[in-house]
């Protein structure tokens, strides 16, 4: 048997047995993991407190050639369950926990998504959401960089420099609309072609530019000035994207 030491975000649970849990964690060295918390459930457990979603923790595992580890020990690092936990809020989170599980393989490094989502998490801690009557920008803001990265980091997202049909190169400054089909852009003259409805003008361009050289607090910033209706549209061009990723995974 090996023992391991790793920072971790934890993604999900749900109960096994009488005491037990099933949990599932984000890790920067060993990609998405689940494992058992044996005796989680009970009152005096060793992990109480330390397992509830999106908890950043300090987890030490051990391993046996299977798919599910042991969680031996979880040192709770910081909570988010006060964001987590809003039933408002609570759709963003998942739909991050829920990609991150899709996305992310066992066994493989995954040190820069593991960074980025800390980044989020950090960010939507600083933005004061818990009062929120309904649902902020600035989460709305916040899952769509997140979602860009995913796709960033997957190899998903589509090359802007060339078109996926004739070969040539867009125009620098975005004056020609961009449509995409497949993960691929296309100009306007292979669009019919290639059967691509789904547009993107010179301000979603800069979104995508913005959220790959920013950090997700200052990208806030930047998109609320700037591109929020832009943004709002972006926002469910990315939701489809992700989703045909997950469904060509599964």
């Amino acid at each position: 048997m090996f023992y391991y030491e790793t920072e971790a975000i934890v993604l999900s649970s749900f109960p096994l047995a009488e005491a037990d849990k099933v949990v599932t964690f984000l890790t920067p060295n060993y990609g998405v993991l689940r494992g058992v918390a044996n005796g989680a459930r009970n009152v005096k457990s060793r992990f109480s407190g330390t397992l509830e979603p999106f908890s950043s923790v300090n987890v030490t595992f051990s391993h046996r050639e299977r798919e599910l580890v042991r969680i031996e020990k979880a040192e709770l690092k910081k909570s988010y369950f006060h964001l987590v936990s809003k039933p408002l809020l609570l759709p963003y989170f998942a739909f991050i926990a829920d990609t991150l599980i899709s996305f992310i393989p066992q066994g493989v490094n995954e040190e820069t998504t593991y960074r980025m989502v800390k980044a989020c998490l950090e960010t939507a801690s600083s933005l004061n959401l818990p009062n929120a009557q309904s649902v902020p920008n600035e989460m709305k803001l916040l899952t769509l960089y997140f979602g860009i990265w995913m796709l960033k980091l997957s190899g998903y997202l589509p090359n802007w420099k060339y078109c996926g049909g004739c070969k040539k190169r867009f125009d620098e400054d975005y004056h020609l609309r961009i449509f995409i089909n497949n993960f691929n852009a296309f100009c306007a003259s292979c669009r019919r072609a290639e059967k691509a409805s789904t547009s993107l003008n010179k301000e979603h361009l800069e979104i995508f530019r913005l959220a790959l050289k920013l950090d997700p607090q200052n990208f806030i910033k930047n998109i609320e000035g700037n591109f929020l209706k832009e943004a709002s549209y972006l926002h469910g061009v990315i939701e489809h994207l992700l989703h045909s990723v997950k469904e060509g995974i599964e």
